[in-house]
């Protein structure tokens, strides 16, 4: 594979590499998991954003993070072609957002432990925004969200991936002192940043 660059506006760079991974996944903003490309091709600083392409000239993802060691990540195409798709046709990037702080799964579990509760795995609720979405329908803090759009939820991603749907609402299933409840949001979407 080729990996192109323009590093400071200081002409075209192209270096010839490998990939050595297909399947990584790093966090990006807002702890929203990406999927990348790892790959060998040797890129100076200042390289990102610079399309990784097949010998056949397809483009298979977007020079990104430098990691220790000299490797690349790209971001792989096929999960954002959505999004380029809605920017070429003049519509704004959006986001859902649901109005809450979170606290990862283990914390979740950690804290039924020390409180003697059965261990269930979800996420925990640690603030709600006021005025917010969640607040709307009701969510408070210290609520275990176990389900989401009809998916148990294991991990922060399973939550992060019910967002990004193109969906108005969402149906949350809920763990409130001891009590099963389920919640349906109204998100709001807002423009990306």
């Amino acid at each position: 594979m080729l990996a192109l660059a323009r590093p400071a506006g200081r002409g075209l760079r192209v270096t010839l590499g490998f990939v050595s991974a297909a399947d990584r996944r790093f966090r990006g903003p807002r702890g929203r998991r990406l999927e990348a490309i790892e790959h060998t091709a040797p890129l100076p600083p200042g390289s990102s954003g610079g399309a990784l392409v097949d010998r056949a000239g397809r483009l298979l993802g977007l020079n990104a993070v430098r990691l220790e060691g000299g490797l690349i990540l790209a971001l792989a195409t096929s999960p954002v072609r959505d999004a380029i798709e809605r920017l070429v046709a003049g519509q704004a990037p959006a986001r859902r957002e649901l109005g809450i702080a979170i606290a990862p799964p283990r914390v979740a579990r950690r804290l039924q432990s020390a409180l003697g509760l059965p261990e269930r795995d979800g996420v925990l609720v640690r603030g709600v925004a006021a005025e917010g979405p969640a607040a709307r329908a009701g969510l408070q803090r210290g609520d275990l969200i176990v389900g989401v759009g009809g998916r148990e939820v294991d991990d922060l991603d399973v939550l992060y991936s019910a967002l990004e749907q193109d969906k108005p609402e969402l149906a949350l299933a809920i763990v409130r002192g001891g009590e099963d409840l389920e919640l349906q949001v109204e998100l709001d979407v807002k423009e990306a940043a």
